[in-house]
């Protein structure tokens, strides 16, 4: 697990704004995420439900820049 020590130090370094938002949290299980998107969205309103898409779609966008910053 020597990789993921120092993953989570690059990610603290690191000056982009999608690291700082999400670095350490796309390396844990999403699932809890996931659940409770799901619990909001069933309970929304439409109005609320394009802000939640929205920014399930922006939290999509910046895991794949930090996998991108991974892989690289």
């Amino acid at each position: 697990m020597k990789w993921l020590d120092k993953l989570k130090e690059d990610f603290s370094s690191n000056c982009a704004v999608s690291v700082k938002q999400y670095g350490p949290d796309v390396l844990r299980d999403q699932s809890s995420f996931k659940a409770r998107f799901d619990e909001e969205y069933r309970g929304a309103d439409d109005f609320e439900k394009v802000s939640l898409l929205r920014k399930k779609n922006e939290r999509q966008n910046e895991v794949e820049i930090i996998f991108n910053l991974i892989m690289s």
